[in-house]
């Protein structure tokens, strides 16, 4: 579809597309996928590519990635097809321990999953522009791209030990039970604990649940728009399950257990 109103540039780089499943549900190839519900960002290709030859997959069509991943952590879709390295981007920002990149999408044209540069049918002197120019790029210019915005990640997560915390049977019994952590954050207490302009939780105390959810398994999920006092009177009130960033007083202490 694109190819009728567009012209491309020879490819830049390889991006692999896959399957984002539920840990306890992974899907390992398209063909599973069949009767069941798959979400991904509305005008992304696979929507085209899956009207066309995948018609008994029903599709759920969202803004961006970061929704079609939410899609299934809650439920509302069996996998999320996207790109390998988008995927582990938002999975490690965003905290979603209960998803996992489980199959790869292979959607007939292995070339789909590769990355070029476009320009409109129009203007075909800077079509031919462009080409020669990609073309001029080394091999040794796009391996070093490659490892500033892709290979730097995938090595930190290679080299990271293996730091999950040994639980108990009725401690992992109880994780199961209870995926999601609700928490309350102060909303204005930088750099130990803040929300920032787009309402995301910061500071010290988010970087603390981060290795709290890799060693664990936990999704912390943020109560938002709440004050500094609605936080503490949510806590004692049982509305939510932690505070992540508060001193141990004597009041405190007669309604809250405490971590070191």
């Amino acid at each position: 579809e694109r190819q009728q109103y567009l012209l491309y540039t020879p490819p830049y780089i390889d991006n692999p597309n896959v399957i984002l499943s539920r840990r306890e549900a992974p899907i390992k190839n398209i063909a599973q996928l069949s009767g069941k519900t798959v979400s991904l960002p509305k005008g992304f290709f696979y929507e085209e590519i899956l009207k066309r030859d995948y018609p008994q997959i029903n599709l759920l069509l969202t803004k961006n990635t970061l929704e079609a991943m939410k899609a299934v952590s809650f439920g509302n879709a069996t996998a999320a097809l996207g790109e390998l390295a988008v995927f582990h981007y938002l999975l490690s920002e965003h905290m979603m321990t209960n998803l996992a990149i489980s199959g790869e999408a292979k959607l007939g044209d292995p070339e789909l999953s590769l990355l070029n540069i476009a320009t409109r049918k129009d203007l075909p002197i800077l079509a031919s522009i462009l080409r020669k120019c990609v073309a001029s790029i080394s091999k040794e210019e796009k391996e070093r791209l490659k490892n500033r915005w892709i290979g730097a990640m995938e090595k930190a997560r290679a080299s990271a030990p293996d730091d999950r915390v040994q639980l108990t049977p009725s401690e992992k019994e109880w994780i199961q039970n209870h995926p999601q952590i609700r928490f309350g954050a102060d909303p204005a207490w930088p750099p130990f604990d803040f929300i920032d302009a787009q309402g995301r939780h910061k500071g010290m105390a988010s970087d603390i649940l981060k290795l709290l959810a890799e060693r664990i398994g936990f999704e912390f999920v943020l109560e938002p728009n709440l004050t500094w006092q609605e936080v503490l009177g949510s806590a004692r009130n049982r509305t939510l399950d932690i505070a992540p960033c508060l001193a141990a007083t004597p009041e405190r202490e007669g309604y809250l257990n405490f971590t070191q």
